[in-house]
């Protein structure tokens, strides 16, 4: 592995600990972090450095070579140096059967150096925060992952991540990776961002931090389980879908309590949300541009 953060640690020790895979050389920038890392996992050899026969070397001492997989687990900016670097790296020694790495947002050509010296190369993208690792490893089995990857590779990674108890998805061939990945962001950390929001008017409310947040994050799972079953337009209620302009203009007073570039991002998400009520026909068009003329009134800048 090249790259123990929290994602690939986390990753690693499943793998360990459920018997699908043994760790062998786990490369970070210092030896103290790698070693940290071996830790946690469990298992593997902590280095600092890119010494072929390290990464040559089975940690199982097998004699398939199809046993012999590095996963590249590195922030996505360093992503295409750190490829090229192993590229060169493995050119004197034997080569793994497969070199993957779990970026949502890059696509497989980053992988194009280690692909033009005939290793197979794939990308796994598990769907899941890895912002505490803990809580990860317990919604590892109840997550889903996304695989770009040929026949073989794909067989490889499934049983990787599927042995985890995930539910593996193959990316279809005209998948624009950055496009997918910023509809992962949306759900994902703007959900955190909202909530984040949504607290601190609770709060100035005058609810405790701990109560809003059990009265919020319910809302949300059910909120979010009425989404899963009938799709945001027909799961969408509230004063805006309506077009009820009194209930809107107190939503927007009460908004003003916040910096004006959360208001404003309040106010933009309202005006999302006039827009679907129009898709689904609960608003008119001129309830929609007065909706509109409301939101204009209440933004930092004057117009949205």
């Amino acid at each position: 592995m090249v790259g123990a953060g929290r994602a690939g640690t986390t990753l690693a020790q499943a793998w360990q600990h459920a018997g699908l895979a043994d760790t062998g050389v786990v490369l970070n920038r210092s030896t103290d972090s790698a070693a940290k890392a071996v830790g946690q996992i469990g298992a593997g050899q902590a280095v600092s450095s890119w010494p072929v026969a390290l990464f040559a070397a089975s940690p199982a001492d097998s004699e398939d070579p199809s046993a012999d997989w590095i996963m590249l687990a590195v922030p996505d900016g360093e992503l295409p140096d750190v490829a090229a670097m192993l590229a060169r790296a493995l050119q004197a020694g034997d080569q793994p059967a497969l070199v993957f790495h779990i970026s949502g947002q890059l696509d497989n050509s980053v992988l194009a150096p280690l692909a033009e010296q005939g290793i197979l190369t794939a990308s796994a993208h598990p769907v899941l925060a890895f912002a505490q690792p803990d809580t990860a490893r317990q919604q590892l089995p109840h997550s889903h992952c996304l695989l770009v990857a040929e026949d073989q590779a794909y067989q490889w990674l499934e049983y990787l991540f599927a042995g985890l108890g995930m539910d593996c998805i193959r990316a279809p061939e005209n998948l624009n990776k950055a496009q997918y990945h910023a509809a992962m962001v949306c759900a994902s950390n703007f959900t955190c961002a909202l909530q984040y929001l949504a607290e601190n008017l609770a709060g100035q409310a005058g609810l405790s931090i701990g109560s809003a947040r059990q009265l919020l994050t319910n809302l949300c799972q059910h909120s979010l389980t009425s989404v899963a079953r009938h799709g945001p337009l027909m799961a969408l209620t509230g004063p805006i879908e309506r077009g009820d302009l009194i209930a809107t203009e107190r939503l927007l007073q009460a908004w003003q309590v916040l910096p004006d570039s959360q208001s404003d991002t309040l106010i933009a998400l309202a005006a999302t949300v006039a827009d679907m009520g129009q898709a689904k026909s609960s608003l008119d068009a001129s309830q929609r541009t007065a909706l509109q003329k409301l939101f204009n009134q209440f933004m930092s800048s004057g117009e949205l």
